[in-house]
């Protein structure tokens, strides 16, 4: 065997195969050190399925994977990123609810005492973002961000890993061509230290700038390797096709204008576009182009109803309309195909029948009853007019390939027969093939006389197929030209920036204003806040009719009754931040106080008691993480069964008898004094700050928000994911065996019924302080105040001497509010 020179990965003879589908078949690919190496292939020949082999997502059915000569086998993209692999999917894998700075070094955040050090992390982040030419709000979720951003965070990401093998899929999609030709400069000066990089892309000519080498893929098999510099466009397209790809020229204006469908007149979309004036007619391809962040998008959304339009006229085949949603568009005759198809686009684990069907399903319905069989015969319909390669329509469409995702994504808007189509980036991140295909239906859409409004970052696809080219720059019209324009004409018209008055909150692509409001105000509008403003209010109404409300000894007394759903509500959202939920906390707490009353009964010490309690919650939780991690079954469907175990074995061991005569010294925790403050604030109150530091300002914290965040995103970055979700699970239940103690030691007996329902009043004061019940959100600080705004609204009530029945519809009438106050800060984008 010849050696390898150092810094040389290879793929050897890989072969890899899904549900008896072969993805690929004896594939072989050397990256040498310092070189940018270029994979092609169409969506389907298995470019996606080689890499993540290479990042460790999986391993090989046959072949080896061999880094300086020697053969590897990763367990998980962490260790592949330990041996210097760092993969960036085509689809960037970030957390959403984690800020810029999170997300770039996540996995690795600084520490030191084992708090993240944050000025340190943002300094780092904001260098590595430098090094990109960009600058972004590192505070800001990246779930706020445009897709171009999101793929600029997940570049310095890689760059913070400081990989000797570098792989890209298709990182330029979502950029525009200064932000590609930035990347192209970093990528180049990073093979000049030695850097390895395998550049996945269908950008043809991007490839042939970029790369030394390039191997093309077809249907899962290797073609050829061939040196750039000696390969043409047309020969790695007829390569990758293995067939002649016929592509468009450039389209001629359409001698025949039709009806006029669509006019718009001084549109304005808040914070994305201003005095737009637009016209489409039938028969007619219009071409609309831009840099990202043109307010292209927003416009489009707009029109179908989903973004409000502040003002201006929008006229439907002559008669001024305002769709409210998407269906009244649809209605109408006016489809939309979102520029996202993951997101917005496909139900991913449905089948494509499902997907195709899906806005058509009056057309298989009789009496609200579904007709599979017609589904079936015009998805299968569908599939063969679209070339969609699957094995039935009853495949997932996410096993397809991006191309193909694309394709079903059209399908189900062609069935619906629209007048107009608004195409927004129909080509993104598909492969020359199928976008031949793809360019050859638009333009058959055309000759049946449909509209389409085509949106499109590719200039020279703007040109092949529309009869007109609009440009928008920064959120307004700045002109329109023939499709034989001069390219530099039109570049020049989207690139200029001194004739355009920007539309307010209309970036750069490189730049974000996220959010124009301080940190200060974000904070006085947050749900913590408004918590404390509803308590305070409260407190004002009630003191006002009955001072004794205000007594301090009165809020003293509030707080040690509140102190045992204060901690489980803080253990509560440990737990739910991390994509879970545990529903046996009731009986958690019922069982460790019914131990903890028995053992104290029997005379053993206090802290021997408390070892008990907290010993039999923990143990409790790690049965619950380890059922939910080991056995990928969902926390819900855990803790629910676990609740009706512990329960019954808790009524089978004490046969429904209470625990009479607790000793003054167990109770004394909960009913004793520490300069003058009851024992349980004090325990509740530190619990709760330690827990609050862990998870905001702790690798482990930052890591349970990622989990829940995108599990995925957050296992491929290297984080312990089984590990931190046992982890949350035994200190959600050792945190509950505490709080079971001091609701114990209040009373002079436990009874077998103690915890009904407690989970109920847990979860429902979590999600009252605003942590998100889908996991990646929230705070202590807002759970803990929650459990207490519950605790004073029943005061309150009492005091007022409203009948205790009023007390649900109280609590159920404060959980809208606060759903309606976020759904208003939502919209005013706090």
């Amino acid at each position: 065997m010849t050696a390898m020179a150092k810094g040389t990965l290879e793929l050897r003879d890989i072969g890899k195969s899904f549900a008896g589908v072969q993805a690929l078949r004896g594939v072989t690919l050397t990256l040498a050190a310092g070189e940018i190496h270029a994979l092609v292939g169409e969506n389907g020949a298995g470019k996606s399925t080689l890499i993540k082999i290479a990042g460790g997502v999986f391993p090989p059915d046959s072949g080896a994977v061999l880094l300086d000569g020697k053969p590897v086998r990763f367990t998980d993209p962490r260790d592949a990123q330990r041996h210097g692999i760092v993969v960036i999917h085509q689809t960037p894998m970030l957390c959403p609810h984690l800020s810029v700075t999170e997300n770039i070094l996540l996995g690795h955040l600084p520490t030191r005492g084992g708090l993240v050090r944050w000025r340190y992390a943002h300094q780092q982040a904001a260098a590595l973002l430098a090094e990109l030419g960009a600058t972004l709000p590192l505070d800001t979720p990246v779930g706020n961000l445009s897709a171009a951003q999101q793929q600029l965070v997940a570049l310095a990401r890689a760059l913070s890993l400081q990989a000797r093998w570098l792989v890209l899929d298709e990182p330029t999609a979502a950029l525009s061509r200064s932000e590609a030709e930035r990347l192209f400069a970093i990528l180049r000066r990073l093979k000049g230290q030695g850097v390895s990089i395998l550049f996945v892309s269908h950008r043809l000519d991007e490839v042939l700038e970029l790369a030394d080498r390039v191997t093309v893929l077809r249907d899962g098999e290797k073609v050829a390797t061939l040196p750039a510099a000696e390969a043409t466009r047309e020969q790695l397209i007829a390569l990758m096709a293995g067939r002649p790809v016929v592509s468009l020229s450039p389209a001629a204006r359409s001698a025949h204008r039709g009806k006029l469908l669509l006019r718009l007149g001084d549109v304005c979309v808040p914070s994305f576009a201003e005095g737009v004036c637009l016209e489409v007619r039938a028969g007619e391809i219009v071409g609309l182009f831009g840099l990202v962040g043109a307010g292209r998008s927003e416009l489009a959304q707009a029109l179908v109803g989903l973004r409000p339009i502040a003002s201006g006229v929008v006229e439907w085949q002559g008669k001024p309309v305002r769709f409210r949603n998407p269906q009244e568009a649809l209605a109408a005759g006016l489809a939309y195909l979102p520029e996202d198809r993951l997101r917005q686009g496909l139900l991913l684990p449905r089948s494509i029948r499902e997907n195709i069907a899906l806005p058509n399903l009056r057309q298989f319905s009789r009496f609200g009853v579904v007709n599979e069989r017609g589904e079936r015969t015009v998805a299968q319909k569908q599939v063969a007019a679209l070339r969609v390669r699957a094995t039935s329509p009853e495949q997932p469409v996410a096993q397809l390939s991006g191309g193909n995702q694309q394709k079903v994504a059209l399908a189900k808007w062609l069935l619906t027969e629209p007048q107009l189509l608004i195409l927004d980036e129909p080509t993104h991140g598909i492969d020359v093939a199928t976008k031949s295909e793809i360019h050859r239906l638009v333009a058959d859409l055309k000759a049946q006389g449909k509209g389409i409004l085509l949106i499109s970052s590719e200039l020279e696809e703007l040109q092949a197929l529309s009869d007109r080219i609009v440009v928008m720059r920064q959120g307004r019209i700045v002109g329109e030209f023939e499709p034989d324009a001069s390219p530099q004409d039109i570049l020049r018209a989207a690139f200029a920036s001194d004739t355009v008055r920007p539309v307010a909150a209309v970036s750069e692509p490189q730049t974000m204003a996220v959010n124009a409001y301080s940190p200060l105000r974000r904070w006085l509008l947050s749900r913590e806040v408004s918590l404390l403003l509803f308590i305070v209010a409260v407190a004002s109404f009630v003191g006002w009719r009955n001072p004794a409300f205000l007594a301090g000894e009165h809020w003293l007394t509030l707080v040690q009754e509140s102190a045992p759903t204060l901690l489980a509500a803080g253990a509560m959202t440990a737990v739910i931040v991390s994509g879970n939920l545990d529903l046996s906390v009731g009986s958690m707490l019922g069982a460790c106080a019914m131990a903890a009353g028995h053992a104290a009964k029997s005379g053993w010490a206090l802290p021997s008691v408390l070892a008990v309690a907290v010993a039999l919650g923990a143990g409790i939780g790690w049965v619950n993480g380890a059922l939910t991690t080991r056995l990928a079954i969902s926390s819900v469907v855990v803790t629910l069964g676990m609740l009706g175990i512990v329960r019954g074995m808790m009524l089978v061991f004490t046969k429904g008898y209470w625990v009479i005569g607790l000793p003054d010294s167990f109770r004394w925790l909960g009913i004793g004094e520490v300069m003058g403050v009851p024992n349980p604030v004090w325990v509740a109150a530190a619990v709760l700050v330690l827990l609050g530091l862990a998870l905001s300002q702790t690798v482990w914290g930052r890591d349970l928000y990622a989990i829940g965040s995108n599990m995925t995103a957050a296992w491929i970055a290297g984080v312990p994911v089984r590990q931190r979700i046992v982890s949350v699970f035994v200190l959600g239940g050792a945190l509950t065996g505490l709080a079971a103690l001091l609701y114990a030691a209040r009373f002079p007996v436990v009874q077998s019924e103690t915890g009904k329902g407690f989970e109920l009043a847990v979860i429902t004061a979590a999600v009252l302080g605003g942590v998100n019940i889908f996991g990646g959100a929230g705070s202590v600080v807002g759970a803990a105040l929650g459990a207490f705004a519950v605790s004073v609204l029943h005061s309150a009530l009492t005091f007022l001497q409203v009948p205790g029945e009023w007390d649900t519809f109280a609590l159920g009438g404060l959980i809208l509010l606060s759903v309606a106050i976020d759904a208003w800060r939502h919209r005013k984008g706090t």
